[in-house]
């Protein structure tokens, strides 16, 4: 039902400053830029799929199938409106929806989330709502339970100094941050794949050499080249 997006965040691809952005395929990085989308755009599914079957927030690819189900039984909008409009809707009057009736609980708790953070939008800076997320979802605290918990809180970090500074340099908003990420985001394979994509503060990384590759980052070390 959801195809999934690939987004990597490559160190050292895009700088602000002397800080690199954290990168790759790690779920807690994906995760919150998804959140981020989601708040400018609660239609938009594909990180609205993301965000909803995170370990923080709960609901199951069944879950979501039985609202995806639901909704085009009884919703004459267009698709992209159906997940958050049906979560909304069994939220505040599960009556509506008698076969949602067991989300009811998961259903409030996210709109309650998402209508706090859709707020504070409005007049906070993307930093701000980062760290009202992680800390209401308790993100730190599972990314510390998790394989290469400090390589992840370390990226949850960089994320937020990233946001924070883009706002104290550029006093952008955090939809603005949203666009400096896209102009961030390359499609290229992840790196470290023998570690989930994971670098740590003091990684050393080997790569192929072709076309440009090398040139994002500040030094770099090309062995054998006298041969």
């Amino acid at each position: 039902m959801f195809r999934a997006r690939r987004r990597v965040f490559l160190i050292g691809r895009r700088r602000i400053g002397e800080a690199d952005l954290p990168h790759d395929e790690s779920f807690e990085v994906s995760l919150v830029v998804s959140l981020l989308r989601v708040i400018d755009n609660p239609f938009d599914e594909i990180p609205l799929a993301e965000v909803l079957m995170s370990p923080v927030i709960g609901f199951s690819a069944d879950d979501l199938g039985r609202i995806a189900v639901a909704a085009r039984k009884s919703v004459e909008r267009r698709k992209s409106e159906y997940t958050q409009t049906v979560i909304r809707a069994v939220a505040e009057d599960p009556a509506r929806y008698p076969k949602l009736a067991s989300l009811h609980g998961r259903c409030s708790s996210w709109i309650e989330l998402y209508d706090r953070l859709k707020r504070h939008a409005a007049y906070v800076s993307a930093a701000e709502i980062i760290e009202e997320f992680v800390r209401l979802t308790g993100l730190t605290e599972y990314c510390s339970a998790l394989p290469d918990g400090e390589v992840r809180r370390r990226n949850l970090r960089i994320l937020f100094a990233k946001a924070e500074q883009y706002h104290t340099t550029l006093s952008g908003n955090f939809r603005d941050f949203l666009t400096y990420l896209d102009n961030s985001i390359t499609y290229d394979k992840g790196l470290n794949d023998d570690m989930g994509g994971q670098a740590g503060p003091n990684a050393v990384r080997l790569m192929t050499i072709h076309a440009s590759k090398g040139l994002e980052f500040p030094i770099v070390f090309p062995p054998g080249a006298g041969r």
